[in-house]
């Protein structure tokens, strides 16, 4: 198992700092190659691994998307990543392969831990970020979802089992901080009908007869991120 977490924190590494160290020369690394190696991280792997590191690795790189959306919001420097964007991505994947994707809302709310299940948070203002975390620092101040007076929307993402935050951001992210809430799911996004159609090299999503599905996205990083969600998340079919 540790070899298994090493392998892991030196491809986090290589994505932090997007260059490869050999023989003392410092080589650009690209996407292609990171996303190449998540996949030959999990492939090494048999049976039942396959997914449960998928799952934990789409976890990892849903909190590192989070501090980086919340550092960003904090310096100010409009570098901002718009997390709910992924979402938004298979959404217009879907339209293209004219496949919709199964959504159902959740008429009856379940009370879920804040920690259960990975949660994509969009922290885009500052000063409720910080009035935020220092509200439910309170160790006697927990979040729940019930008192959010319908804020909270939160859409449950199949197979890839993450939860995009549409609405309750700062609030949950403050509870994510704590480590320490409850929260719900308010509707549920099943996109695994166009995994027969699409798949995604690292770089862009293809379709099934080799042709590039153009979808015009000003930020790099999303679009990638959203790529490696959804080859993890086809480990969870």
């Amino acid at each position: 198992m540790n070899g298994e977490i090493k392998l892991i924190v030196k491809c986090l590494k290589k994505i932090l700092n997007k260059k490869l160290i050999h023989n003392n020369r410092t080589e650009e690394i690209s996407k292609e190659e990171i996303f190449t190696q998540y996949i030959n991280i999990i492939n090494s792997k048999s049976g039942s691994q396959k997914a449960v590191l998928a799952k934990n690795l789409i976890t990892i790189i849903v909190e590192y998307l989070n501090y980086y959306e919340l550092i960003q919001t904090i310096e100010g420097n409009n570098k901002s990543l718009k997390n709910c964007q992924i979402e938004q991505i298979y959404g217009i994947l879907s339209n293209k392969m004219c496949l919709n994707p199964i959504i159902n809302v959740v008429e009856n709310k379940k009370d879920i831990d804040i920690n259960d299940i990975p949660i994509l948070i969009d922290p885009w203002n500052k000063d409720r970020v910080i009035n935020n975390i220092l509200f439910f620092i309170d160790e006697n101040t927990i979040f729940d979802w019930k008192n959010s007076n319908g804020n909270i929307q939160n859409y449950y993402i199949k197979p890839m089992n993450i939860i995009i935050c549409r609405g309750g951001n700062h609030s949950q992210f403050a509870a994510k901080i704590k480590k320490q809430g409850i929260t719900t799911i308010t509707e549920i996004r099943d996109f695994s009908n166009i995994y027969q159609k699409i798949h995604f090299n690292g770089k862009n999503y293809i379709d099934n007869n080799g042709e590039i599905i153009t979808i015009e996205y000003n930020k790099d990083e999303i679009f990638f991120y959203s790529g490696l969600i959804f080859e993890l998340g086809r480990y969870l079919l």
